[in-house]
């Protein structure tokens, strides 16, 4: 079951205190952030500190991309962030002109992907494209460029390394 969205799971940006019992600078709440998503402080600005935060085990914005439950999606995820992960450490690139150059990436990406520890080893083809998709958006543009953009606006969900709410 996914989780709904508390007060706990998240902080002022202005204050840092728990939104929204106990804020009392009038910084975002939970709707406004949901209805503004370039106010939210949950969105990591790029690929690299979206990682880190994942890593560190911060609760954090992202997009919903299965909507088949929680472990799904917190699969599809996690194996995002290994995505990212291996992409930031080899400078994918991700706009190359040659198709064929482009595809043959991919596959060596997914190649060390898949054997990365990290991996949920669970995911069916259709949870690991959308993954890879995830990944290649947030690499592409940066996590917050795509949390504003209409197509994904009522798919913002949170995750942390273990869990996930909607």
């Amino acid at each position: 079951m996914i989780k709904k969205w508390s007060g706990a799971d998240m902080r002022c940006k202005k204050c840092n205190k728990y939104l929204p019992d106990r804020c009392t600078c009038n910084g975002p709440s939970i709707e406004s952030q949901r209805n503004n998503p370039k106010e939210t402080m949950n969105h990591a600005t790029t690929a690299q500190e979206y990682v880190n935060r994942f890593n560190a085990g911060e609760t954090q914005t992202s997009i919903s991309m299965g909507g088949l439950g929680a472990d799904y999606e917190l699969g599809i995820q996690r194996t995002a962030v290994v995505f990212l992960t291996h992409m930031l450490a080899t400078n994918f690139n991700i706009n190359e002109q040659d198709t064929e150059k482009l595809r043959q990436s991919w596959f060596d990406l997914e190649a060390v992907v898949v054997k990365d520890p990290d991996f949920d080893e669970g995911l069916s083809g259709a949870m690991f494209g959308a993954a890879q998709s995830l990944a290649a958006h947030f690499y592409r543009k940066g996590p917050a460029a795509v949390m504003t953009e209409a197509a994904v606006l009522d798919r913002h969900i949170l995750v942390s390394k273990t869990e996930v709410f909607e």
